[in-house]
This record gives structure tokens, C-alpha cells and sequence, in this order.
């Protein structure tokens, strides 16, 4: 999936665009709210590619046997995105684990609970895992 895309558009291939026009800033949580009313899929099967093959990663990681109990969801150029650093977020059996999508390579902080690289949608196996390990850690 690497192919020198800029940020932004890498985040609207892989998450697609939340449908929510931005007036201004939101708390936390009613950014979430929102975003979680305009989404362009049904959350629990994301229409497009990419989001749709992240989110069949994460429930075969976790072993689903049905896929509809895990939940995908966009933030990106809602006002979670833009004024909380959360592109989206994956929900499973009342477990969030937030998603900060990123082309640079020295990125190492974010508000989200988990920086993707780029370079690791090259190896969704592993990125799956990886997600599906935060979403079952109760420690997390």
C-alpha cells in the first residue's frame, strides 16, 4: 500500500472521510459522539478496501466468528481528527482503541492510543494482532 501518498489522502484510503461538516471545536467525547453518527459504512463492515481488509485483520486476530462484533470507525476531518489527533478507532465488547494513521517515520507521540506507520499496512497480519492484543489487554 506504499505509495507516497500524502498523509491526508493515506488516512481517507485507509479510513475513509467521517461525513460530518466541522464548525468548531468539540470536547473529546462529543467529537467521538459525532463522529460516530456520520460514518460513510456501516461500521461493522467498512466499504472500502483497505478499511475493509484492517478491519478482517483485527477479527481474524481475535478469533471472531462473527465478524459484526468489531467495530471500524473514521474520525478523519471531523473534529476529532483535527482537534484531538484521532483518525479513528476500532470497538470491540466496550473496548476502544483509538488510531493516529501517519506517513512520517519519526513520529512518535500522538493522543490516539496507537500510531500506524505506513510502512506497517504493508503487513496487516501483524498490524492486526497488534490492535487486537490492545483491544483484549485489560491493562490497556
Amino acid at each position: 500500500m506504499s505509495n507516497g501518498m500524502t498523509g491526508k489522502l493515506l488516512e481517507w484510503e485507509v479510513l475513509g472521510l467521517c461525513l460530518v461538516t466541522v464548525s468548531g471545536y468539540l470536547p473529546y467525547m462529543d467529537a467521538m459522539a459525532l463522529a460516530r453518527e456520520f460514518q460513510p459504512w456501516d461500521p461493522t463492515d467498512p466499504e472500502n478496501r483497505a478499511g475493509s481488509d484492517l478491519h478482517a485483520n483485527v477479527a481474524l486476530a481475535l478469533g471472531l466468528d462473527d465478524w459484526f462484533e468489531l467495530s471500524l470507525y473514521t474520525a478523519v476531518n471531523s473534529p476529532l481528527d483535527l482537534f484531538h489527533g484521532v483518525d479513528g478507532w476500532f470497538e470491540f465488547n466496550g473496548r476502544i482503541v483509538t488510531l493516529d494513521l501517519t506517513r512520517n517515520p519519526t513520529k512518535t507521540s500522538s493522543n490516539a492510543d496507537i500510531i500506524i506507520q505506513e510502512s506497517e499496512l504493508d503487513d496487516l497480519v501483524s498490524l492486526g494482532k497488534r490492535i487486537a492484543n490492545m483491544l483484549q489487554d485489560s491493562s490497556y
